[in-house]
C-alpha cells in the first residue's frame, strides 16, 4: 500500500509531518488534497488540531527534510531582522546624541 504523507504548519506555528491518513476534515481522495488547503486533523496523544498543507509527498523523510531546510532559514532571517533593529536602534541613539550636542 502507498504510504502518503504531508507537511502541515498547525495554527500554533508548529509545523510537522504525518500520514495524510490523520485529516478529519475535510473528508476526500487523497489525490484531491492540494497545498495550502485548511484541515482538521488529529494528532496521536495530542487530539484535533486545525492546520494548512504545506506540501504533499511520498516520501517522509523528504518532507521532513524540506521542513527542517526551511525552520532554518526563517530562523536566519529572523535573526537577521533582530539584528538589524538592533542597529537601527543603537544608529538612532548616536544620531540623537550627535543632534543634542549641536
Amino acid at each position: 500500500m502507498l504510504s502518503i504523507y504531508c507537511w502541515f504548519d498547525w495554527d500554533d506555528s508548529t509545523t510537522s509531518v504525518n500520514s495524510l491518513n490523520i485529516i478529519k476534515e475535510p473528508r476526500k481522495p487523497w489525490t484531491e488534497y492540494i497545498p495550502g488547503e485548511k484541515v482538521l486533523a488529529k494528532l496521536p496523544q495530542f487530539g484535533l488540531w486545525h492546520g494548512v498543507i504545506v506540501e504533499i509527498g511520498e516520501s517522509k523523510q523528504e518532507l521532513t527534510k524540506r521542513m527542517n531546510e526551511r525552520q532554518k532559514v526563517q530562523a536566519g532571517q529572523s535573526q537577521t531582522v533582530k539584528e538589524i533593529e538592533d542597529n537601527s536602534s543603537s544608529g538612532n541613539f548616536y544620531f540623537k546624541k550627535f543632534f543634542s550636542c549641536i
